[in-house]
């Protein structure tokens, strides 16, 4: 697995892992008003809504440095590496969103955490059928969608915005684990 290591360098992923414990630290629950398309005006959203795309990203990037030949042909079970290497950092951003919610009496970091693990799904799914630019375009959109459409109040988010439910919302945990279980899946799809 060291080819794996040098081709896909795993330490993207740490990186976008430590740019999101310490986005989520520094945010805190602090709310900024932006645009919006709610009858009210502008919703309150919180800065840490923003973080998981550090995760997202790296692991995209990390993801996409491959050797498409090499991987085609060789018998080291690369997809399974991969997938791995995708559980273990959504793993490691719920750990972190946990930790920071814990250390800086933030509860939205969790809420954060989970959200790295929607968009990095929907990022995935994505990715197997439009590329990784499409991915990430796919998860910044959904961040820029739901800023523009996913509150009906300052208050009050739509159900199908998912990254703004608090992190009690069943369906938003329901749906989370479809998406990203639907991304690792879809991983072996993308040959070549």
């Amino acid at each position: 697995m060291t080819d794996w290591t040098t081709v896909r360098r795993p330490l993207y992923p740490l990186a976008g892992l430590a740019t999101f414990a310490g986005a989520m630290a520094l945010a805190g629950e602090t709310a900024v008003h932006v645009p919006s398309l709610t009858p009210n005006g502008t919703a309150g959203i919180r800065l840490m809504l923003f973080a998981p795309i550090t995760v997202c990203v790296a692991l995209l990037v990390c993801l996409d440095r491959r050797l498409p030949k090499a991987e085609l042909t060789g018998v080291r079970p690369v997809v399974a590496a991969d997938r791995l290497l995708v559980l273990a950092t959504a793993a490691a951003a719920l750990a972190a969103g946990a930790a920071v919610s814990e250390l800086s009496d933030a509860p939205s970091a969790l809420a954060a955490g989970r959200n790295a693990l929607f968009l990095t799904g929907l990022a995935l799914l994505v990715r197997a059928w439009g590329g990784t630019t499409a991915a990430g375009a796919a998860a910044a959109g959904w961040l820029g969608l739901v800023l523009v459409a996913g509150f009906r109040n300052a208050q009050s988010p739509r159900l199908w915005a998912i990254v703004p439910q608090p992190v009690t919302d069943p369906l938003a945990a329901c749906a989370t684990a479809l998406v990203l279980v639907g991304g690792v899946v879809a991983m072996g799809r993308r040959r070549a």
